[in-house]
């Protein structure tokens, strides 16, 4: 039996609790800032409507570790935000009461993307999500000790997935590179043009792969011909 099956049935016997958002976390909207105001360097970044930063300002208005949903653009989009950042109009922050871990609220919320997604105004140019709406979404709320745990494991997936895509990242401009090294030498025939002397010679010195230079030597001994495309 897992450990969060044995939590469950020690610490919540007849079932997990489920509350409206609205009646555990508060709803923050952010403040304005203009484009005049943004930074393209600052200390914090500045949380918007978008999936990425706005800019920077070098001041802030929220703490690190907190929860925002975008209110516009990519109107109910959850995110985490490990640094201290300067929460826009435009983006709500969640903040948890005593009943929840933070990071614990960021995870069932991520799960419901989807769903905040369907909630949100979609016909609206840009798109939006209430305040009201994001309230009243209904959440699961296990006893603290079993959020501690389901933290640590979802966490310890979160970091394995990052290093994985970090390592696939690195094994990708890797390959990258090598196709555009392989495909530079593979279609480079400029040294050993036909209409050159010393095709022949500049041939026999080429580090093609054994095959293909085989075949250059075998049919075509005096270099390669170059035509007009027309």
């Amino acid at each position: 039996m897992h450990k969060i099956e044995r939590l469950l049935q020690t610490l919540a016997p007849k079932g997990v609790e489920f509350r409206k958002l609205g009646e555990v976390c508060e709803i923050i909207r952010g403040k304005r800032v203009t484009k005049k105001e943004i930074l393209d360097k600052g200390k914090y970044p500045v949380v918007s409507g978008g999936i990425g930063f706005m800019g920077y300002l070098n001041e802030y208005n929220r703490e690190e570790n907190t929860i925002t949903i975008a209110q516009y653009g990519t109107a109910g989009f959850v995110n985490w935000q490990n640094q201290k950042f300067w929460a826009n109009d435009v983006c709500f922050s969640v903040i948890p009461k005593e009943t929840l871990i933070n990071r614990y609220l960021y995870y069932v919320l991520t799960n419901m993307q989807n769903y905040l997604y369907s909630i949100s105004n979609r016909s609206a140019i840009p798109y939006s999500i209430s305040s009201n709406n994001i309230m009243q979404i209904t959440i699961p709320i296990p006893p603290l000790e079993i959020q501690q745990e389901i933290v640590k494991i979802l966490d310890a997936f979160t970091e394995l997935n990052t290093e994985l895509n970090t390592e696939l990242n690195t094994e990708l401009k890797a390959r990258k590179k090598q196709y555009e090294y392989y495909q530079n030498m593979l279609l480079d025939f400029d040294d050993i043009d036909s209409n050159h002397k010393d095709a022949k010679e500049k041939l026999a010195q080429k580090t093609y792969p054994k095959r293909l230079k085989t075949l250059l030597q075998t049919l075509a001994p005096k270099g390669v011909e170059f035509r007009k495309l027309g």
